[in-house]
């Protein structure tokens, strides 16, 4: 600035101006449970730690955070310049609809903390890359003129779906299917709006989600038949799996409705189309496992199951399942972690033999194509200390680069960095690259290195995992008298040793089962230190806590209650239903867990049931105070928390009186033998559970020998029910659940039930489908041994011999 009375003279200084952050946009996720909003530069994350979360409602005005899920809502910065807001469930914003985003002002200033924001708003709008929502229908491939049908359409969404029903090839059933928008059709038993008998109808269904992307046409063909026949659909209707995935699936079977005679069903699974698996399939059973690593990657199959009476082998109904089997893309892994520093006193050892194809066993299938690039304002080519191009080799034996020390030169620039980059590529596939950033530090400092064992990293670099599981870092550093150390950003504190361990002299940090160090959905730098006097070398590994599947809370409630949940009825002859609806994730499919507990006669019981593809489950339960539950975990195994509802099973309800153990009896031959005949040992176990309780509940009042009599029975039908499961972890876990129960009273076990029960446990536990057993389903194994063995020796003391069928 120069002065008015002499313009040569003036003066002049520099100033930095900051603006503040602004909303560059708010999008949807594709599945519509989070949103993300991106800033135009580095924020002060609101003052939250690095990957750190925190309340919504510390950041966003109350007109925003309503719509968005309330105080259920959750926001976690993922970047400086990128925060994610994962919605509640009872969240209603929509697509560039309501007040959007509002975030409070001066809650949010630029990193320095210098410009804070005022007014910042935004407008959330659609997901960039909408997802198709998938659809499938699943009933009865036929009915017969008695029955009643009833075919969902299962399509996941965190909210309300729409329906649109159609009849193909019959325009009385057209016209009733375009009066539902709901996902359940439903005609009462004789379903009239099918008219004609011996007719095959075409059934299909579109599912529009709240983001109003509409689904594919779903079809499916049912039979109307003249001649009672059973009923039977196959759980999933279809399935798409990788190869490292096992098959499995069931057979829902029903009998008819008309005045025939019930006997045991008998099932054949076949092949259609495909690739041959014949072998695969010679089982009677009504469930189906294929093991992983069997079918072929990029085929598709089409198998067959057949359902028939025994007593009557033309009533015969059959239907199909198609099988995808998805192939995984080529994996480019380099090792060391999400970066490197070397010393340029230590040769760079570049090692990209991890890289996979997910789908193939063959050894030296991959081809590795090596490159090297700088960014110094503009993408170059690395050049080595002499400034010649860098020279890097390729094809299939080049899965490992080694440069000499001094190969590159040291750059005091603590950004300047190397990317080396690596391709694998097949014939047949896409090629996938990885790059790793490297920095070349001076003399005398120790290289470290980083690697997660037993995990598997993501095409970025970083490592996705379910909080609360297992973890095991390893570290490595050339300089042996170095000091190691462990650190996380943000800060974890690991020094808790019933949540973590540092082993190995500092070189093995291992987060052990069910810690509660890492929180869902947030990212994390997971740091290796090895120092040698004041030089520090150091390796990171970037790790994201994946976000477990959403919904709304499972609920329990009385079957038929209507729209009211009844949280109240009879024990044995009602029926509750636990319910986990709209729930979604980024990896589908999903599958559910449910169980109950209680204390009944003065005892705790608790009983969980194996995981199924199911989002819902019909149980009958004992008298008293009963907890029911639920969670839901993703195909890649992020598990939600246990959901918990509770309902009052009282003795009496609506005139009914408490039903004795001689009724028990009766119910447990009426309940538990069709069941079987069905096929369904999964239903077995969790009724038998319930009856035992009950019957345990009223054992004082009774004779000994009754109780005697009702275990030995049921014990008997489990072994039935045991001959016709697959009998992979979960089964065997539940089973052992139930052989507990029925072994837990000394008085009530005989030298018969003993040998009985002992037989049971040790054809679970030899199950080649069970590679080890989960501690607690262990813990149940001992203790039925543990009870059996008393027994026995009680009968060896008191009889003077022991029987010799024990």
């Amino acid at each position: 600035t120069g002065l008015r009375s002499a313009p040569s003279v003036g003066v002049s200084t520099d100033f930095s101006f900051w603006r503040a952050p602004l909303i560059t946009s708010a999008r949807f996720d594709s599945v519509g449970t989070t949103v993300w909003v991106l800033f135009d530069q580095a924020t002060d994350r609101a003052g939250a730690e690095s990957g750190g979360s925190s309340l919504c409602s510390l950041l966003l005005a109350p007109e925003s955070l309503g719509p968005l899920g309330g105080v259920d809502a959750r926001c976690a910065w993922t970047a400086a310049d990128a925060l994610r807001i994962y919605l509640g469930p009872d969240a209603t914003v929509l697509p560039l609809e309501g007040a959007g985003i509002v975030v409070l002002d001066g809650v949010i200033s630029s990193k320095n903390g210098v410009a804070s924001s005022v007014g910042l708003v935004a407008q959330i709008r659609g997901p960039r890359l909408p997802r198709t929502p998938q659809v499938q229908l699943k009933g009865p491939a036929s009915i017969d003129s008695c029955s009643a049908l009833t075919v969902r359409a299962i399509a996941a969404s965190p909210r309300q779906m729409t329906f649109a029903w159609r009849c193909d090839n019959d325009a009385g059933l057209d016209n009733h299917l375009r009066t539902l928008t709901g996902p359940e059709l439903y005609l009462a038993p004789g379903a009239a709006a099918m008219s004609t008998v011996d007719k095959e109808y075409t059934i299909t269904v579109t599912a529009t989600d709240f983001l109003g992307a509409t689904s594919d046409t779903a079809v499916m063909a049912v039979r109307k038949t003249g001649a009672a026949t059973p009923s039977f659909s196959l759980s999933p209707p279809s399935l798409a799996v990788f190869r490292d995935q096992p098959v499995n699936a069931r057979i829902e079977a029903g009998f008819s409705r008309c005045a025939i005679q019930q006997a045991a069903m008998e099932f054949e699974w076949f092949q259609i189309a495909g690739p041959p698996v014949d072998e695969l399939l010679a089982s009677n059973l009504s469930q189906l496992a294929i093991p992983s690593h069997t079918l072929t990657p990029g085929a598709e199959y089409t198998l067959g199951a057949r359902v028939l009476m025994s007593n009557d082998a033309s009533k015969t109904v059959k239907a199909s399942l198609r099988i995808t089997v998805l192939q995984r893309p080529l994996v480019a892994i380099i090792a060391g972690g999400s970066s490197l520093a070397v010393s340029t006193a230590a040769p760079l050892r570049l090692d990209a033999s991890a890289s996979t194809d997910p789908d193939s066993d063959e050894a030296g299938a991959l081809m590795f194509e090596w490159a090297c690039y700088r960014l110094d304002g503009l993408r170059t080519a690395c050049r080595d200390a002499n400034g010649l191009p860098l020279v890097l080799p390729a094809g299939v034996d080049a899965s490992v680069v080694v440069l000499p020390p001094g190969s590159l030169p040291f750059s005091a620039d603590p950004n300047a960095y190397y990317y080396f980059s690596v391709t694998v590529s097949t014939p047949s596939k896409t090629p996938a690259s990885f790059t790793m950033p490297v920095q070349i530090v001076g003399p005398g400092v120790p290289t470290a290195t980083i690697a997660s064992l037993g995990s598997s990293m993501r095409s970025d670099g970083s490592l996705q995992v379910n909080a609360g599981e297992r973890l095991v870092f390893r570290g490595e550093c050339d300089s042996p008298a170095a000091r190691l150390s462990w650190s996380l950003d943000p800060r974890v504190d690991l020094s808790d040793y019933t949540q973590a361990a540092v082993l190995d002299g500092n070189k093995t940090l291992v987060f052990l089962e069910g810690n509660a160090l890492l929180l869902h959905g947030n990212a994390y730098a997971v740091s290796f230190l090895c120092e040698h006097g004041s030089a520090i070398g150091s390796a990171r590994l970037s790790v994201v806590a994946a976000l477990p599947p959403t919904g709304r809370p499972c609920e329990a409630c009385l079957l038929g209650s209507g729209k009211t949940c009844v949280k109240e009825g009879a024990p044995i002859v009602d029926r509750f239903v636990m319910s986990c609806d709209n729930w979604v994730h980024a990896d589908m499919p999903l599958v559910y867990q449910f169980g109950y507990s209680g204390t009944f006669d003065g005892e705790f019981r608790d009983f969980s049931f194996d995981w199924n593809l199911s989002p819902s489950v019909r149980m009958m339960l004992p008298a008293g105070e009963v907890t029911m539950r639920a969670r839901v975990r993703s195909s890649l195994g992020a598990t939600s928390a246990w959901m918990y509802d509770v309902v009052n099973v009282v003795p009496v309800a609506q005139g009914r009186r408490t039903i004795s153990v001689g009724g028990l009896g009766i119910i447990a031959q009426d309940v538990l033998v069709p069941e079987l005949n069905r096929g369904q040992p999964g239903v077995v176990n969790r009724q038998m559970s319930t009856l035992l309780v009950e019957a345990e509940q009223q054992s004082a009042s009774v004779d000994a020998s009754q109780m005697i009599d009702l275990k030995e029975n049921m014990a008997h039908v489990l072994a039935d029910a045991v001959d016709i499961a697959v009998l992979d972890e979960g089964y065997v876990c539940e089973t052992l659940g139930v052989i507990e129960l029925l072994t837990s009273r000394p008085e009530h076990q005989t030298p018969f039930s003993v040998a009985d029960t002992t037989r049971l446990v040790h054809d679970l536990v030899s199950s080649p489908l069970v590679l080890q057993l989960p501690a607690s389903c262990a813990a149940a194994a001992v203790s039925i041994v543990s009870a059996n063995l008393a027994v026995q020796y009680e009968n060896v003391t008191c009889s003077g011999a022991a029987d010799t069928d024990a």
